[in-house]
């Protein structure tokens, strides 16, 4: 049975990176609270005037009177689709990537392998990044708990990108000890 870190030093810390950045990634996707704004008191909708209270968007659900519920597809922009439809990528790319990268702790790789695998992790970051297509036209609001994780999650795909590329196979680790121990 291989041994954990059997990739070298780098890939245990490579697998919690993208468990992490899945996890921030899932919070940001899913919650109600990507954004808000506050209505104003005395603003008319719907033929009565509104005491102030705050409504928050997320990428699928929004939140009103403290209750979140599912968004109404029919009267969505443009950009909230586009945020969906990068929100469903980075859920596929984020559980394939989660999986592969804890995986990567005790399965033997060669170094390639983790090279190849930095391109996913530049997708999943870009794909993250493109969530916040969802504030374009947006003014007056602030940004809200789910939209700190996407930043978080984009942050650590991009760490989890650069740790791939420094991943060494295990033959250049057991070379640089023994070097250590001639000397």
């Amino acid at each position: 049975m291989p041994a954990f870190g059997a990739n070298g030093k780098v890939a245990p810390c490579l697998g919690l990176f993208c468990f992490a950045a899945f996890c921030c990634s899932m919070i940001a996707t899913y919650s109600c609270e990507f954004f808000a704004f506050e209505i104003p008191e005395g603003v008319i909708i719907g033929g009565s005037t509104t005491p102030i209270y705050e409504i928050s968007y997320g990428i699928w659900r929004v939140k009103y009177d403290g209750e979140c519920a599912d968004a109404d597809f029919d009267r969505t922009p443009d950009q909230f689709k586009a945020a969906r439809a990068m929100s469903v990528l980075t859920t596929i790319f984020g559980s394939l990537l989660a999986i592969a990268g804890c995986a990567m702790s005790c399965i033997p790789l060669p170094a390639m392998f983790f090279k190849c695998f930095g391109v996913a992790f530049f997708f999943a970051t870009l794909f993250e990044g493109l969530k916040f297509v969802i504030a374009i036209d947006a003014q007056n609001y602030s940004l809200k708990y789910a939209a700190h994780c996407c930043i978080a999650a984009a942050c650590l795909w991009f760490v989890c990108m650069l740790m791939s590329c420094a991943v060494k196979p295990p033959e250049d680790d057991e070379k640089e000890e023994e070097g250590e121990n001639n000397e």
